[in-house]
C-alpha cells in the first residue's frame, strides 16, 4: 500500500518550492516526520498529502501549505510549520464552510504580524461550483478569519500577496459565460470585504497564475492567454496603483509572449520584480 507525503528540501541556503509529492510505504496511519537525509524531510499521515507552496518564515523555519485527504473522503487545507532544520513544529487543517467537499490551498505568505495568509478554492454547495477561498492564521496557527469570493463559475485563487496598505491582493481566474478571465481581487486587512481590482475583458480564455505588488505601488501579473491558433501564450500585465495598464498612466503594459509563433502551449507560473527595479523575471 502506498500513500503520498509532503516533503521539502533545502539546497545550499535557498528554499525551493515544489509540488511536494512522494510515494512511500504506509507506516500505519499516524502522522510522521522522518528525516530521510540531510536537508530532506517528509511529513504526512495515512492518506495522500500534497504540498503546494512553501515560504521561509521570519524565525528561519519554513511553512508549507497544501491539501490533506481526510477520513471524511475529502481534501482539507493543511498548513505545516517546520524549524530551520526541517523538524516538524506544528500543523493545522481546515475543511471550509462546506466540509463535505474538497478544499484546496494553493499559495501562502507570512504576513507582517507573523501570521499567515492562504489562498485556494472551496466548494460552494449552493451554486455547485468552486469559489476563491482566503484564510488568515495567527502566528500560532489559530484561524483569524476566512473569506470566500463567488465571482462567476468555478473561481480559482492561485496566489496571494500582502500589499503596502496591509490588505491583500489575490490573483486567479473567474469563468464568466463561456470564457475564463484573469482577475485580481483586493481584500481588506481584516478580511471583512473584497472587491475586483482588475478583470480581463477579452473574449478568449485567460488564466491568472501569480501577482505581487511592485515597488512603485503597482502590480505585476502573469498567466496564460489563448491565441487564435488555440494555443496558449505567456501573458504579462503591469498595472499601476489604480489598475490601469496604459503606459501613459503609470508605466503599465499588457503583453503576450510565445516561443515559436504561438503554435504551442506556453505558460507562465511566476513573476518577480528585479532588484534594480528595471524589469521582471518570469518562470514558466
Amino acid at each position: 500500500m502506498y500513500f503520498r507525503q509532503i516533503y521539502i528540501f533545502i539546497l545550499a541556503v535557498s528554499i525551493f518550492s515544489t509540488g511536494c509529492e512522494k510515494l512511500v510505504n504506509d507506516p500505519g496511519g499516524e502522522d510522521t516526520n522522518v528525516e530521510v537525509d540531510n536537508g530532506l524531510s517528509y511529513w504526512g499521515g495515512a492518506y495522500d498529502d500534497f504540498g503546494h507552496a512553501v515560504v521561509q518564515t521570519a524565525d528561519g523555519g519554513y511553512a508549507v501549505v497544501g491539501t490533506q485527504y481526510s477520513t471524511d473522503n475529502q481534501d482539507d487545507l493543511i498548513l505545516v510549520k517546520f524549524s530551520s532544520t526541517l523538524v516538524f513544529e506544528s500543523d493545522t487543517s481546515f475543511g471550509g464552510a462546506n466540509s463535505a467537499y474538497n478544499n484546496v490551498a494553493n499559495d501562502l505568505q507570512q504576513t507582517a504580524d507573523g501570521g499567515y495568509i492562504l489562498v485556494g478554492t472551496t466548494y460552494n454547495a449552493e451554486s455547485l461550483d468552486s469559489d476563491v477561498w482566503i484564510v488568515k492564521y495567527t502566528p500560532n496557527l489559530a484561524m483569524a478569519w476566512q473569506d470566500t469570493i463567488d465571482g462567476g463559475n468555478n473561481d480559482v485563487g492561485k496566489s496571494v500577496h500582502q500589499t503596502q496598505d496591509g490588505g491583500y491582493i489575490v490573483c486567479g481566474t473567474s469563468n464568466v459565460g463561456d470564457n475564463a478571465d484573469i482577475v485580481l481581487w483586493k481584500i481588506t486587512a481584516d478580511g471583512e470585504s473584497h472587491s475586483v481590482f482588475y478583470s480581463e475583458t477579452s473574449n478568449t480564455n485567460e488564466v491568472g497564475n501569480y501577482a505581487h505588488q511592485t515597488r512603485n505601488g503597482g502590480y505585476i501579473v502573469v498567466g496564460t492567454s489563448y491565441s487564435t491558433t488555440n494555443a496558449t501564450d505567456i501573458r504579462l500585465i503591469k498595472l499601476n496603483s489604480s489598475g490601469d495598464t496604459t503606459v501613459a498612466n503609470g508605466g503599465g503594459f499588457d503583453s503576450t509572449y510565445n516561443v515559436i509563433d504561438g503554435y504551442f502551449h506556453d505558460k507562465a507560473v511566476f513573476v518577480q520584480e528585479i532588484d534594480d527595479g528595471m524589469g521582471f523575471v518570469v518562470a514558466g
